[in-house]
């Protein structure tokens, strides 16, 4: 995803890849960039010159990427001569899937619930229990 992002002429970069940790992540943030010595408008300009589009607040937005259906930047400006860009992967098949699992997992939930709750111990016969006492 990485690849996706443009090179700006004489700006330095550091890249940062995030691995197995992403499945933690609520944002599930793949990567970021940063780049130094540049200001966000900059960055937004260059990517918009490499294809990304606005999504207005959210950040940017490009088709790509194998698997996934977009790659998804957002910029952020550190303030300290430092602009991070975050990376994140788009996909309609996660995107439809999680509310399935999810609602899927709570209503098991419930069911074990609902049985720990009005689970009771089979009666016995009285004189059963006195014979095997």
């Amino acid at each position: 995803m990485l690849d996706e992002l443009p090179d700006l002429d004489g700006v330095k970069h550091s890249d940062d890849r995030v691995k197995w940790s992403v499945m933690f992540d609520a944002d599930f943030v793949l990567a970021r960039r940063a780049f130094i010595g540049v200001d966000d408008r900059t960055v937004a300009e260059a990517l918009a010159a490499n294809g990304f589009e606005s999504m207005g607040l959210v950040g940017y937005s490009k088709e790509c990427c194998g698997d996934y259906d977009a790659v998804w930047a957002d910029v952020q400006d550190s303030g300290t001569d430092r602009v991070v860009v975050e990376l994140t992967a788009a996909d309609s098949d996660w995107q439809v899937a999680w509310p399935l699992f999810s609602g899927f997992g709570s209503l098991m939930g419930l069911v074990g619930v609902g049985v720990l709750v009005t689970g009771r111990s089979t009666p016995r016969d009285l004189e059963a229990a006195a014979a095997t006492s």
